[in-house]
Protein backbone atom coordinates (compact mmCIF):
# COMPACT_ATOMS: atom_id res chain seq x y z
CA UNK A 1 0.00 0.00 0.00
CA UNK A 2 1.52 3.48 -1.29
CA UNK A 3 1.81 5.60 2.00
CA UNK A 4 -0.46 9.24 1.12
CA UNK A 5 1.96 11.95 0.47
CA UNK A 6 2.66 14.62 2.34
CA UNK A 7 2.05 18.44 1.06
CA UNK A 8 5.92 18.89 1.38
CA UNK A 9 6.53 16.01 -0.58
CA UNK A 10 4.20 16.78 -3.26
CA UNK A 11 5.79 20.36 -3.40
CA UNK A 12 8.98 19.33 -4.11
CA UNK A 13 7.84 16.72 -6.75
CA UNK A 14 5.85 19.59 -8.36
CA UNK A 15 9.26 21.98 -8.69
CA UNK A 16 11.48 19.04 -9.88
CA UNK A 17 9.06 18.15 -12.55
CA UNK A 18 8.66 22.14 -13.38
CA UNK A 19 12.24 22.22 -13.12
CA UNK A 20 12.82 19.40 -15.93
CA UNK A 21 14.46 17.51 -13.10
CA UNK A 22 12.93 14.48 -14.05
CA UNK A 23 15.69 11.96 -12.32
CA UNK A 24 15.35 13.71 -9.19
CA UNK A 25 11.56 13.87 -9.42
CA UNK A 26 11.09 10.25 -10.31
CA UNK A 27 13.55 9.52 -6.80
CA UNK A 28 10.31 11.59 -4.90
CA UNK A 29 7.89 9.42 -6.27
CA UNK A 30 9.05 5.88 -5.93
CA UNK A 31 6.99 3.23 -4.43
CA UNK A 32 8.06 1.60 -1.27
CA UNK A 33 8.12 -1.57 -3.02
CA UNK A 34 10.40 0.15 -5.94
CA UNK A 35 12.56 1.07 -2.85
CA UNK A 36 12.62 -2.36 -1.66
CA UNK A 37 13.65 -4.04 -5.03
CA UNK A 38 16.34 -1.09 -5.67
CA UNK A 39 18.26 -2.43 -2.56
CA UNK A 40 17.62 -6.29 -3.37
CA UNK A 41 19.20 -6.25 -6.51
CA UNK A 42 22.60 -7.67 -6.93
CA UNK A 43 24.78 -4.70 -8.75
CA UNK A 44 27.08 -6.13 -11.06
CA UNK A 45 29.27 -3.15 -11.37
CA UNK A 46 33.15 -3.13 -11.31
CA UNK A 47 34.99 -0.90 -9.14
CA UNK A 48 38.59 -0.30 -11.23
CA UNK A 49 39.27 -3.53 -13.01
CA UNK A 50 37.31 -6.01 -10.29
CA UNK A 51 34.02 -6.89 -9.57
CA UNK A 52 33.06 -6.16 -6.46
CA UNK A 53 33.18 -8.60 -3.33
CA UNK A 54 30.64 -11.14 -3.58
CA UNK A 55 30.60 -11.09 -6.95
CA UNK A 56 31.39 -14.38 -8.64
CA UNK A 57 31.12 -16.40 -11.84
CA UNK A 58 28.23 -18.55 -13.16
CA UNK A 59 29.56 -21.82 -14.47
CA UNK A 60 26.20 -23.61 -15.15
CA UNK A 61 26.17 -23.51 -18.67
CA UNK A 62 29.78 -24.49 -18.59
CA UNK A 63 29.18 -27.84 -16.82
CA UNK A 64 25.67 -28.81 -18.71
CA UNK A 65 27.50 -28.02 -22.16
CA UNK A 66 30.71 -29.51 -21.51
CA UNK A 67 28.57 -32.85 -20.10
CA UNK A 68 26.27 -33.13 -23.30
CA UNK A 69 29.38 -32.19 -25.18
CA UNK A 70 31.07 -35.20 -24.15
CA UNK A 71 28.69 -37.46 -24.19
CA UNK A 72 27.71 -36.64 -27.76
CA UNK A 73 28.15 -39.07 -30.47
CA UNK A 74 31.25 -37.89 -32.82
CA UNK A 75 28.89 -38.13 -36.31
CA UNK A 76 26.02 -36.08 -34.51
CA UNK A 77 25.92 -32.40 -36.05
CA UNK A 78 26.82 -29.70 -34.10
CA UNK A 79 24.08 -27.97 -34.02
CA UNK A 80 22.17 -30.80 -32.78
CA UNK A 81 24.44 -31.08 -30.35
CA UNK A 82 24.39 -27.31 -28.98
CA UNK A 83 20.68 -28.23 -29.16
CA UNK A 84 20.86 -30.83 -26.76
CA UNK A 85 23.11 -28.67 -24.93
CA UNK A 86 20.96 -25.67 -24.60
CA UNK A 87 18.13 -28.43 -23.66
CA UNK A 88 19.70 -29.80 -20.96
CA UNK A 89 20.91 -26.21 -19.32
CA UNK A 90 17.38 -25.19 -19.30
CA UNK A 91 15.77 -28.71 -17.37
CA UNK A 92 18.46 -28.36 -15.07
CA UNK A 93 19.23 -24.70 -14.03
CA UNK A 94 18.34 -23.51 -10.39
CA UNK A 95 15.41 -20.96 -11.01
CA UNK A 96 15.17 -17.96 -8.42
CA UNK A 97 12.69 -15.35 -7.35
CA UNK A 98 13.26 -12.32 -5.70
CA UNK A 99 10.88 -11.12 -3.13
CA UNK A 100 8.67 -8.92 -4.58
CA UNK A 101 9.27 -9.41 -7.99
CA UNK A 102 6.69 -8.96 -10.64
CA UNK A 103 8.98 -9.58 -13.27
CA UNK A 104 11.60 -13.06 -12.96
CA UNK A 105 13.99 -14.89 -15.24
CA UNK A 106 17.79 -14.15 -15.13
CA UNK A 107 20.46 -15.74 -16.82
CA UNK A 108 22.86 -17.20 -13.97
CA UNK A 109 21.77 -19.65 -11.41
CA UNK A 110 22.02 -16.83 -8.27
CA UNK A 111 21.61 -13.21 -8.17
CA UNK A 112 25.07 -12.80 -7.38
CA UNK A 113 26.75 -14.35 -10.35
CA UNK A 114 27.75 -13.07 -13.69
CA UNK A 115 26.86 -15.14 -16.69
CA UNK A 116 29.88 -16.72 -18.32
CA UNK A 117 28.65 -17.96 -22.05
CA UNK A 118 31.60 -20.71 -23.13
CA UNK A 119 30.34 -20.84 -26.49
CA UNK A 120 30.64 -17.33 -27.16
CA UNK A 121 34.01 -16.97 -25.51
CA UNK A 122 35.79 -18.46 -28.54
CA UNK A 123 35.18 -14.92 -30.48
CA UNK A 124 37.38 -12.98 -28.10
CA UNK A 125 40.68 -14.76 -28.59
Amino acid sequence: MAQPETEKVKKTAEELSDARQYWWWAEKKRSPRLNYLRKAVWSKATKGSAYLPGIGADLEMARWYTKTFKEAPPAEPVILTRARSHAALLDNMPIFITDHSRIVGYPGSAPHLVTWIPTASFMLN
